[in-house]
C-alpha cells in the first residue's frame, strides 16, 4: 500500500516540508487553540512533547507504559476521549492493528482527523469518505537504505514530508 501510494503521490508533486515531527507540530498548533483537546492514538513522542509546551490538553493512547501524570493511557480507554477531541492524530499502526474502523466510528464528530507517521504514507484520495481529513507522512525519495535497515527513526523523520488534505 505504501509503495503504490508513494508512486501516486510523486505524480501529484506534493508541497514538501522538512521534518515530519516539526511540520506536524506546526500543523496542530495552527489548527488548535490553548485549550483544544488533542488526542493521539499512538505515541509520537517528540510531537506530543512539543505540543505540551503550548497546549493544555494533550492525551496519548498507546500500548506503551501508562503514565497518568503525563496523560499517557492504555489504548483500551481511547474511545471516550476520542469522542471529545477537537483534533485526532492517528498513527499508521492503526492500519496494521485493525483498529482504524473503531477509532473513526467514535471520532465521527471530530473536525480534524490526521493519519500520521512514516507508516501512514497512504494515498489521500483512497481515504475519501472515511472521515480522515489529512495525511501527514514521509515522502520517500532518495532514501538512505541504511537508515531503514538500522531502524534509525530519528533520521527517517527528517526526510521531506507532506501534510495533505484528503
Amino acid at each position: 500500500m505504501n509503495a503504490i501510494s508513494q508512486y501516486l503521490i510523486k505524480k501529484e508533486n506534493p508541497q514538501l516540508q522538512e521534518d515530519l515531527r516539526k511540520s506536524l507540530t506546526k500543523f496542530i498548533l495552527n489548527n488548535t487553540h490553548e485549550n483544544s483537546k488533542i488526542v493521539f492514538i499512538g505515541h509520537l513522542q517528540p510531537v506530543v512533547k512539543a505540543l505540551k509546551e503550548h497546549r493544555n490538553d494533550v492525551s496519548v493512547f498507546c500500548r506503551q507504559h501508562t503514565d497518568v501524570a503525563n496523560k499517557i493511557f492504555n489504548d483500551v480507554y481511547e474511545y471516550e476521549a476520542i469522542k471529545e477531541a477537537d483534533i485526532l492524530i492517528i498513527t499508521g499502526a492503526t492500519l496494521l492493528g485493525s483498529t482504524i474502523d473503531a477509532i473513526l466510528h467514535f471520532g465521527q464528530n471530530v473536525p480534524i482527523k490526521v493519519i500520521a507517521g512514516f507508516s501512514a504514507g497512504i494515498y489521500p484520495s483512497w481515504l475519501k469518505g472515511t472521515g480522515i481529513t489529512h495525511v501527514a507522512s514521509i515522502y520517500l525519495e532518495n532514501v538512505k537504505h541504511s537508515s531503514l535497515l538500522h531502524n534509525k527513526l530519528d533520521e527517517i523523520f527528517t526526510y521531506p514530508c507532506y501534510i495533505t488534505k484528503v
